[in-house]
């Protein structure tokens, strides 16, 4: 899977509609056919929302129901024999419009554009229910439920200090029965409350559970680049966790001696627990490949059979259970000033509570609640200040500071042992300071916004390898990495049918302590020049539209050790629209979009979090086309 980077620090932290995702497997969980719309917050945004990465986030709002009738009927196909089907049907259940209804659907199935590799499917459901007896009180109440198959790519070896040149639709990887199964619940509930025109309270529950079925296949590290074999082995885990999410907030404005005030104190509180069984590690190579002549490879689930290329391998390994279970408890506060006309302060802060315990057995029948756990609490206090200047009508300046606890990433000092050797205790949670300023532009009355940032952040308390232990697999939070840049952002319409929407990094993402010695190197997959630029135009007013665009990176290295080199890239997208009435208020929109026009090879990324990135450069998709028909009333 690609991985998102934030000014210059992968990050994932999806939320949905401002919650954390708690469970599931990330960015394989986001289903968009309830999205309303996409917000990626950058720098500051770690202070309401609690432990981010300090690069930024990403926060998916779904769908609410409307009090007006909408449906709408969508079909899309494409290439590699992708299909998706969606359905969107909202409005008033009653007379008064105060109960309100909304359901979405999705069903999707692709091939993938790699040979021989297993195909995703999924299907989506998302009922949800508004009560709005007045314009004071409202409660919501969402469902979510996703069984989807998701095929998780595989990437290339590296040789010498490039990824190797092979045909990138070829399944390299070979174990035709590589599949993943995820079954999601999520239960949604918040309300608000206006006490006036300038006091509101809010609160939300939101629940989520998760049992996971991960198999998949990875490379060995005995690959020959000259005769192109490579060792397969196999992972398979059981994941069942819940996940928790509550928040409680109010917001109010006041004045004071001519200074205005927006308020906002509120509090959070998340929950995940976890329980895994598999037999992972220690399987070692059970099957070869040869990546210039790959063939498919079948292979049983060892949960399920008995006979089975496996079945020598899965000797080898004890099955284990291993359970943890991540929380934390935080409070904020903060307030947006307005002194005088042209003067903006924001003052706040947030206080984290955060504890993660971890428990591992041989044993799979042992039961999680009886496992020995190691635990590790962190508590921080993070500040924010900001400061906005309007100089004109169009021309703003500003700056702003903010702190925040992060992740917990990787396993320290020995308490009990995985089969493989590694360590059981979690690490603490890891740390950060950012500096941004710059400057916000608004042009063609106000139609066309851009910004212009520096920002420089720190990243402390990483995990990084154990210098003092024998076992290469431990860990201790001993890293600290920064980051400075340029960010250029900018969208809006030039005129009433041309809009635009475009953006430049620069970005210089290094290490400044570790115990790999790795100090100076630059951080994996983080280019020093990226950007993308998106232009669409009415051709036709209401009916025909046209869209061109394009993504480059630079070349980034791959690994943070910087022993091999990702190659820069540039591709180009485009598409075309055409909607037209049919049966009075009905409209039927047709689209076709062409993504990598130019068919372009090119990889998105390598695994650096296994502990062998040069094994799992992930290649970008090739050209693809996609047409589609949707019905609205």
């Amino acid at each position: 899977m690609p991985n998102f980077t934030i000014r210059g620090f992968e990050t994932t932290n999806i939320l949905r509609n401002g919650q954390r995702n708690a469970g599931g497997v990330g960015r394989s969980m986001v289903e968009m056919a309830n999205v309303d719309s996409v917000e990626v917050l950058k720098g500051p945004a770690a202070m309401l929302y609690g432990r981010l990465d300090p690069g930024g986030m990403i926060n998916v709002i779904t769908n609410k129901p409307l009090d007006t009738a909408y449906y709408s009927l969508q079909q899309q196909f494409g290439s590699y024999n992708m299909y998706r089907t969606t359905l969107d049907a909202t409005g008033p259940i009653n007379k008064d419009k105060t109960l309100m209804y909304r359901l979405n659907y999705s069903y999707f199935d692709a091939a993938s554009y790699q040979n021989n590799a297993p195909h995703s499917d999924s299907n989506f459901v998302a009922p949800s229910l508004t009560w709005r007896p007045n314009d004071k009180f409202e409660t919501n109440i969402n469902f979510e439920y996703r069984n989807a198959n998701p095929f998780f790519q595989g990437g290339v070896p590296v040789s010498g200090n490039r990824p190797v040149t092979v045909p990138i639709t070829n399944y390299l990887q070979g174990l035709s029965s590589d599949k993943t199964n995820i079954d999601r619940k999520l239960a949604d509930f918040n309300w608000s409350y206006k006490f006036n025109d300038t006091w509101k309270i809010r609160n939300g529950v939101t629940a989520t559970f998760d049992d996971i079925n991960f198999k998949q296949s990875y490379f060995a590290s005995n690959f020959d680049p000259v005769n192109g074999t490579i060792g397969l082995t196999p992972s398979v885990t059981k994941r069942t966790s819940q996940g928790y999410n509550s928040f409680l907030d109010l917001t109010g404005e006041f004045e004071t001696y001519g200074v205005g005030h927006k308020v906002l104190l509120g509090t959070d509180h998340y929950l995940l627990d976890y329980k895994d069984l598999g037999f992972t590690a220690g399987w070692g190579i059970v099957a070869n490949q040869n990546i210039y002549n790959p063939t498919s490879i079948a292979w049983l689930d060892p949960y399920t059979s008995n006979a089975s290329l496996l079945q020598a391998a899965q000797q080898q390994v004890p099955d284990y259970t291993q359970a943890g279970t991540a929380s934390w408890n935080g409070v904020y506060l903060q307030d947006q000033l307005k002194i005088m006309e042209k003067f903006h302060l924001l003052l706040g802060g947030r206080y984290d509570w955060a504890e993660t315990n971890g428990g591992f057995s041989l044993d799979p029948e042992t039961p999680a609640f009886s496992l020995t756990r190691a635990t590790v609490k962190d508590q921080k206090f993070s500040p924010r200040a900001g400061l906005l200047y309007d100089v004109t009508n169009w021309l703003s300046v500003y700056g702003n500071y903010v702190e925040s606890l992060g992740n917990a990433g990787g396993y320290g000092a020995v308490t009990f042992t995985f089969p493989d050797g590694a360590h059981g205790i979690p690490l603490h949670a890891s740390a950060s300071s950012s500096y941004e300023g710059g400057l916000k532009v608004q042009a063609f009355d106000k139609r066309l916004l851009s910004t212009l940032a520096f920002f420089e952040i720190d990243k402390t308390n990483m995990a990084t390898r154990d210098l003092s232990s024998s076992n290469q697999f431990a860990m201790v939070n001993a890293g600290k990495a920064r980051s400075r840049g340029i960010e250029f952002d900018i969208t809006g319409a030039i005129t009433k049918d041309l809009s635009l929407i475009g953006s430049y990094a620069y970005t210089d993402a290094r290490f400044t302590s570790n115990n790999d010695g790795l100090q100076g190197n630059a951080l994996a997959n983080v280019p020093k020049n990226s950007g993308s630029i998106w232009a669409k135009y009415q051709l036709l007013p209401e009916h025909l539209s046209v869209g061109l665009g394009g993504n480059f990176r630079g070349a980034r290295q791959g690994d943070n050790a910087n022993t091999f080199i990702m190659p820069g890239y540039a591709t180009m997208d485009t598409y075309i629209a055409y909607n037209f009435k049919v049966m009075g208020r009905s409209k039927l929109t047709t689209q076709l979009n062409v993504n990598n026009i130019l068919d372009k090879r090119y990889f998105i990324n390598s695994n650096n979090y296994d502990a062998t990135p040069t094994l799992g450069v992930m290649p970008g998709q090739p050209l693809m086309v996609m047409g589609s028909v949707r019905l609205e009333y």
